[in-house]
């Protein structure tokens, strides 16, 4: 028999598109589905929607709670989930027919997380190319060890993925609740822990990116940007006490320096004095600046007459006057290279 799989879906007022989730997902070449719907305090008729097909559909298992997020609900539901695999589909988005099936192609015994690829659909619009090169890229077919610095630049979501569940009850895995982005910090808490990941590279999963959801709204200079830095605090708190090998500790830098980013070009202006602030507290109580001097000065600035330019993007920290830069700072795959007006001075071990 095919194994079971648990698909969980988060339910907010999503009545618009709620049908169309429900029908991709019943509609699976793979039947052997147990599908768990937690309505997170819906105030539209998607919970009316929710009952209708669980009339008709006996894998439909509906869960109800006061509305506390996408964390909170994807918890109720890996608390009750039973398949052998577990994945999640938010509830605007939606599968393609054989979605589980051409996922459950590449369970082998020794992998734990198997990634179908994300085709990203912007509404009343069309797919999107550079999405979907960087959800569905070709040269990581196949199955791989997992270590952190392998997962560095790969897709990090819950969804378009199938998880062995008995490797997340190993760790108790658990999202964080009252947070936005709770999968980046799911993904960077529990996968580096897994044994093998399988990529499949041909897109199933359609995600819809709406005004109005999360991730739009937060890239839209929303104060709700600012959670990344919660999310972040969560990943480094738990690495903390889950530490990786000192060959993979490195992406804690690079986790940080993907938060910072995030956060400079999509929070309010208003709010970038307080988030400075809120990265420098990080970095110190998590030890950073003391394990990578000289990576963090662009946390720190003087006097105006005193302050070096300094200016990030994930891979390269440059500090000059102006537009002169007379340092550059290159981090990739665990090296540090330090460049004077061009000139390599050295390459060492982070």
């Amino acid at each position: 028999m095919p194994p079971l799989v648990s698909i969980i879906i988060p339910v907010y007022n999503v009545e618009r598109y709620l049908r169309k989730c429900l029908d991709s997902i019943c509609g699976q070449t793979h039947r052997n589905l147990e599908i768990l719907c937690v309505n997170d305090g819906s105030t539209d008729g998607s919970a009316a929607i929710l009952e209708e097909y669980a009339a008709r559909d006996k894998r439909i298992k509906i869960f109800s709670q006061k509305n506390a997020g996408q964390g909170a609900a994807r918890n109720l539901a890996l608390n009750h989930a039973t398949g052998e695999w577990v994945t999640g589909v938010d509830a605007d988005d939606f599968l393609a027919i054989d979605a589980i099936e051409y996922a459950c192609s590449g369970i082998s015994d020794s992998v734990d997380i198997i990634n179908f690829g994300i085709l990203v659909i912007w509404e009343n619009t069309a797919v999107d190319p550079a999405m979907e090169a960087h959800f569905s890229r070709k040269d990581y077919a196949g199955v791989h060890p997992i270590s952190a610095r392998f997962l560095l630049d790969k897709p990090c979501e819950f969804c378009a993925k199938l998880w062995r569940r008995s490797f997340l009850e190993s760790l108790n895995a658990r999202f964080p609740e009252s947070i936005i982005f709770e999968d980046w910090a799911f993904y960077w808490m529990y996968a580096p822990a897994g044994r093998n990941i399988c990529y499949l590279t041909e897109p199933r999963y359609n995600c819809i990116r709406r005004q109005g959801s999360t991730m739009s709204s937060a890239q839209n200079k929303s104060i709700r940007a600012l959670q990344h830095i919660a999310a972040l605090e969560r990943i480094l708190e738990y690495r903390k006490e889950h530490p990786l090998s000192d060959s993979d500790s490195f992406v804690n830098l690079e986790n940080f320096y993907l938060a910072y980013q995030f956060v400079r070009e999509s929070a309010p202006d208003e709010k970038q004095a307080e988030a400075l602030c809120e990265f420098r507290r990080i970095a110190e109580t998590h030890q950073l600046v003391s394990r990578f001097p000289g990576l963090f000065r662009f946390l720190y600035p003087s006097r105006w007459w005193q302050k070096p330019f300094a200016s990030h993007r994930p891979g390269k920290t440059t500090y000059g006057i102006g537009p002169l830069k007379l340092v550059a700072l290159h981090y990739k795959q665990g090296m540090l290279t330090t460049r004077l007006l061009g000139i390599k001075l050295r390459k060492s071990h982070l």
